[in-house]
């Protein structure tokens, strides 16, 4: 199944629906970006915003350091 791209991949969106179509906390992407793994524009006011093509690109494609595992598939040794 291919990706779902939206028509503009240039449009700047707030940081709570970058969010909410990475399905990750506001904080969560403070803290991606902070690492560098998503770049962001501020506003004159001070307000983030993100390339909505960017988001969507980290959303298919999230780095292996972020992706959620099952803890049942990969059990801790004890």
């Amino acid at each position: 199944m291919q990706p779902k791209q939206t028509q503009n991949a240039d449009e700047r969106i707030r940081i709570g629906e970058a969010a909410a179509i990475l399905g990750v906390h506001v904080q969560t992407l403070r803290d991606y970006e902070a690492r560098g793994v998503i770049a962001s524009t501020r506003t004159v006011g001070g307000d983030r915003r993100f390339r909505r093509g960017d988001v969507e690109d980290l959303r298919d494609n999230p780095p292996a350091k972020y992706v959620r595992r099952d803890p049942r598939q990969n059990p801790r040794s004890a």
